[in-house]
């Protein structure tokens, strides 16, 4: 049985409980102006629906990168400065459950952290502070 998203053209919603229990974080994003908009064809529409059910918990659940906390950044006692253009670098990111090596900018520095940003491959640019001895110019 098709959902009326799915009848208009639109993907439709998981169930209740939604994607990763996030229903009411989905219905705003659909709501908002993120929906995608595919043809009508009844023949695959429960396929584009899972196609964008998977899709949608892919960017719901992507990992962000953890970046050094206020305390540790002190920028009361350790001015940040910021250069006229950014610097590209090579740095080691922290994430929840591992550490990433990536090609970035430093956008902004103070004498211990630096904070970088890059984009990742699904096109999302990603921020984060890190310790200065993680992070090697190019």
């Amino acid at each position: 049985m098709a959902s009326a998203a799915t009848r208009s053209g639109c993907a439709s919603l998981p169930a209740e409980g939604g994607v990763a229990g996030n229903r009411s974080l989905l219905e705003h994003m659909f709501e908002s102006g993120y929906s995608v908009v595919m043809g009508t064809n009844r023949r695959y529409a429960h396929h584009y629906d899972k196609l964008m059910e998977r899709r949608l918990s892919e960017i719901l659940i992507r990992p962000k990168p953890v970046s050094l906390s206020d305390a540790e950044l002190d920028v009361e006692h350790d001015p940040v400065r910021r250069p006229g253009q950014p610097i590209p670098v090579r740095a080691w990111t922290r994430y929840p459950e591992t550490s990433a090596r990536i090609e970035g900018r430093a956008i902004e520095w103070t004498s211990r952290a630096v904070h970088i940003e890059w984009t990742d491959s699904d096109g999302v640019v990603q921020r984060a502070w890190v310790w200065s001895s993680a992070v090697d110019r190019l």
